[in-house]
């Protein structure tokens, strides 16, 4: 049973079939009968009025907060999906929170990597306003740990993202993803994002243990 907490779920599952179905396809792999639980990431933070439709009913917050996590608490692990926009973000962050807590296994996909990167670093590094610059528009926050990749130009709409196949490589031969890739030494993963995390922070991550396996060429 994995709690699967993501932004675009009101209408089922739709948004994510092809996350969905590769995590099925996975269980079959390893022999499993996976289970997803769908949380809203909105009903893990306060509501905010962007958050409701015109005339729906919804619970009192706390409900739907103490619904998400007791729901969470019963998975064995924990996903977080991508998405765009600060939306639902902060209850994001919050489950990433709450798998550490719990010691339970977590797995985060590009924006669920990224708010696992955050949460480290406003809970373990005491940076309190740790965020990306994707939801910083503002520039209010001294602590961009995730920032917009120098390839990438920031005035161009549309077709700016860093796309397609890109190395790795397996640094960390411990590592249970160097296990999962099988020993490779290098692999190949396909990239589909604007942001990716500042290394200016490196040293203080992995001092606190955070342990970067894989890194770019």
């Amino acid at each position: 049973l994995i709690a699967f907490v993501g932004k675009y779920i009101k209408g089922g599952e739709d948004a994510y079939l092809s996350v969905v179905k590769a995590l099925e396809h996975s269980a079959v792999a390893v022999g499993r009968n996976l289970i997803l639980e769908f949380i809203n990431s909105t009903d893990l933070q306060p509501l905010e009025e962007s958050d409701l439709n015109d005339g729906e009913d919804v619970p009192e917050p706390s409900k739907l907060y103490d619904d998400a996590v007791a729901r969470m608490k019963n998975c064995h692990g924990i996903f977080v999906p991508g998405g765009f926009g600060d939306r639902g973000i902060e209850g994001k962050i919050k489950a990433v929170q709450l798998a550490r807590e719990w010691k339970k296994p977590y797995f985060g996909v590009c924006l669920g990597m990224q708010v696992a990167i955050i949460e480290f670093a406003r809970n373990k590094l005491g940076l309190a306003d740790a965020t990306s610059a994707e939801f910083d528009t503002n520039n209010e926050s001294q602590n961009h740990v995730l920032k917009y990749m120098p390839e990438v130009s920031k005035e161009t709409m549309g077709a700016n993202m860093r796309l397609g196949a890109r190395y790795v490589e397996m640094a960390d031969k411990t590592s249970m993803a160097y296990k999962l890739y099988g020993g490779a030494d290098k692999i190949v993963e396909r990239h589909r994002h604007r942001y990716e995390f500042n290394c200016d922070f490196y040293d203080s991550f992995e001092a606190e243990g955070l342990r970067f396996t894989g890194k770019d060429e």
